[in-house]
């Protein structure tokens, strides 16, 4: 009696299991699933056709089964077509599927993580009215100087990372300052904002809340405004920045070179954005 081979069950996956944190497709993982376990990440690049001749329509399967970040990158010449550009899984045991779909072209489908724009934290803004001294102002509804007692639930308010889902992405902040003058130039008077973590609190006989300030944050501060002239309006974007550890923070307006016009009036705000890339 003849011997024959079992046909192949086409709902069963192969996995190859890949634990560096390099791996070049090559034939043999055609219609399979790679799965990927090094704790540090593994960036799986596609090779040309030149390189890898892959039948038109061929799927792979990267499966993240560890704790690092699946990246797939194009050889010189390929083309990844994916979801907002995205070429990360999302997190582990995410699943990511490779499609050929021309001879040096593939899409990207799955678990993907996809960056995000710009969301809305929190806004702050105030009133530095004429005749004030050169000083470090608290963003609330009329600015306070930091050096003063304030009224905390108007100042500050919490950041915490961990409430915000990103997987493998990373968080970042940005810092966006607006303002406005009355009619009058502020002459000699500089203005910068930026975001600071609270430094210590106290309370007083007066039944408010001294706000301590603390050190501003790394690459929270966008560029100086200069003497601002008269009617104006305008907006002060920070670079992106690292998003602060969990606390509380708030937001400040510093003015340097002299106490601004008796009859200026200035409105300082900020808006803190987040994004994940």
């Amino acid at each position: 009696m003849p011997v024959t081979s079992p046909t192949p069950n086409p709902n069963i996956v192969t996995a190859v299991a890949e634990s560096t944190t390099a791996r070049t497709l090559g034939l043999t993982d055609a219609g399979k699933v790679v799965e990927c376990s090094n704790a540090s990440g593994c960036t799986v690049t596609v090779p040309t056709n030149g390189t890898a001749a892959f039948a038109l329509g061929t799927v792979i399967e990267l499966f993240q089964s560890g704790a690092g970040a699946v990246t797939v990158a194009a050889a010189g010449g390929v083309t990844i077509d994916s979801p907002s550009s995205a070429l990360k899984s999302f997190g582990q045991y995410s699943t990511l599927i490779l499609r050929k779909t021309a001879t040096n072209e593939w899409s990207l489908s799955g678990d993907l993580a996809i960056p995000t724009q710009y969301q809305l934290l929190v806004n702050r803004g105030g009133f530095i009215s004429g005749g004030s001294a050169a000083a470090a102002y608290y963003l609330n509804w009329n600015a306070t100087a930091t050096s003063a007692s304030s009224n905390g639930g108007s100042v500050l308010f919490p950041l915490d990372s961990t409430i915000l889902s990103v997987g493998n992405l990373t968080l970042y902040c940005m810092l966006e300052a607006y303002w406005a003058t009355n009619a009058n130039t502020q002459t000699g008077i500089t203005f910068t904002w930026g975001l600071y973590p609270v430094g210590t609190l106290a309370g007083n006989a007066t039944s408010t809340i001294t706000v301590g300030a603390g050190s501003l944050v790394t690459g929270s501060s966008p560029s100086a405004l200069v003497a601002p002239a008269g009617g104006t309006s305008g907006t002060i974007k920070s670079s992106d920045f690292a998003f602060p550890a969990a606390g509380l923070y708030y937001m400040a307006c510093t003015t340097s070179g002299g106490s601004t016009g008796a009859n200026n009036a200035f409105l300082a705000a900020a808006n803190l954005f987040w994004r994940a890339a």
